[in-house]
């Protein structure tokens, strides 16, 4: 018996540790996923065209923690830009991450706030730009608002999208 009472906190301790985990491990799933259900309205091909350029901007569900997506500008049928995109919700936060092609690395911007119709990311270390605030007036509008550091000569600029039809 005595023996008993010995072995029995060596095998609960353990086993109530690895259930606790268990079960959190699944509420930080939940909450990412969370984060990402609450930016749906950005999933879709979105279209603004000013200037004689035209950008895109297309965003799929990967995953329930994670979109991919792309954004390029034409004129014409010339490509002027590209980039990579991704939205993850991972245990430090949910990221945008940009990918262009004259840049090695990806930049990354950690999600700071929003709501069912807006969305900010930051990085106050990136050169340009260092926010990015989404929003949806309307279910067929995205406004993307870039901003950088205006005391290093970054000013920003909107750009006005359009659902295009799928």
């Amino acid at each position: 018996m005595k023996r008993l009472l010995t072995i029995t906190p060596v095998i609960i301790l353990p086993l109530a540790i690895l259930l606790w985990s268990c079960g959190n491990g699944k509420e930080a799933e939940t909450s990412r996923e969370k984060t990402l259900v609450n930016l749906e309205w950005m999933l879709g091909t979105w279209e603004s065209t000013e200037s004689g350029t035209t950008t895109y901007e297309q965003w799929m569900k990967k995953s329930p923690t994670e979109f991919s997506g792309r954004s390029f500008r034409l004129a014409g049928s010339d490509t002027l830009f590209t980039e990579l995109l991704t939205l993850a919700a991972t245990d430090s936060g949910t990221f945008y991450i940009d990918q262009v092609a004259h840049t090695p690395e990806p930049s990354w911007f950690k999600y700071s706030g929003g709501d069912s119709t807006q969305a900010t990311f930051e990085n106050p270390m990136h050169d340009f730009p260092t926010r990015l605030v989404y929003s949806s007036p309307t279910p067929d509008s995205l406004v993307a608002v870039v901003e950088g550091d205006s005391t290093k000569g970054h000013s920003g600029f909107v750009v006005h999208f359009e659902r295009v039809a799928e």
